[in-house]
């Protein structure tokens, strides 16, 4: 029973270290940033993030949240199977800055774009 429990932990720590790396290298890409720059960001060394983009290592949670704020994306976002685009990332990111009101607000402009066919993606 302790056998099969570890074996699905390895799994699923695998996996994750996986997803984060797909992510890493995408982020770094489309913001043309290099990873000593993050290393340097992080405080940490270069082999460091080698070291999580082979797969070999998992960063620390304080890595992890430099990561995120590094990139201007939430923790969260660095394990999710489907990223968002950097679009999306940039009207997420104005959206966590607006107070209530504003979040209400621009919640209503999303409403009246979509309902206008011109502004919206057709729907399966």
């Amino acid at each position: 029973m302790r056998v099969k429990l570890l074996e699905r932990l390895v799994v699923l720590v695998l996996n994750s270290m996986q997803i984060l790396q797909r992510n890493l290298l995408k982020l770094l890409s489309e913001s043309n940033r290099r990873r000593s720059e993050l290393a340097r960001y992080c405080g940490i060394a270069p082999s460091a993030v080698t070291a999580w983009l082979k797969c070999e290592k998992f960063p620390s949670p304080e890595s992890l949240d430099k990561t995120a704020a590094f990139f201007q994306v939430e923790v969260s976002q660095l394990f999710e199977t489907k990223p968002l685009s950097a679009k999306e990332r940039e009207l997420l990111s104005k959206f966590h800055r607006l107070n209530d009101k504003g979040k209400d607000s621009a919640l209503g402009m999303l409403d009246v774009l979509l309902s206008n066919a011109d502004f919206a993606e057709e729907s399966a």
